[in-house]
């Protein structure tokens, strides 16, 4: 079972400029108009995947309904259910933060158009 779980690193405004490891060029806040509820329901439909930058630890890819990115970790795992935490992936950073095998499953789901994929790689069949 995967649970979200909300993470104070990426809500805005939590640690002003950012807490420690915060990467404003690349970290991105939770949205504003996402609520827990509807985050659960990502993790819920998310494509498991890997990690290059963190190829330890679980990672989960999702899209929302206005195309954008998110990827999650999973923090814990108590009782058989897995805690994560999720954040919105920066648009210029899709071609290296959500592999491309999970931006394909997305196109056969119909959540991506092929032209957007093309265009996140760069042109790129």
């Amino acid at each position: 079972m995967l649970v979200y779980k909300e993470n104070k690193k990426h809500k805005p405004g939590s640690f002003g400029l950012g807490p420690p490891r915060w990467f404003p060029d690349w970290d991105m806040p939770c949205p504003d108009d996402l609520a827990p509820s509807q985050a659960q329901r990502l993790l819920e439909d998310s494509l498991e995947g890997a990690d290059d930058a963190h190829p330890n630890r679980k990672a989960r890819y999702a899209m929302d309904e206005k195309g954008r990115f998110f990827k999650g970790y999973c923090e814990a795992t108590a009782d058989g259910a897995e805690q994560w935490h999720g954040y919105e992936v920066r648009e210029a950073r899709v071609p290296r933060d959500v592999p491309a095998r999970i931006l394909k499953n997305f196109v056969k789901q119909g959540r991506l158009t092929r032209t957007r994929y093309k265009k996140l790689l760069g042109g790129a069949a």
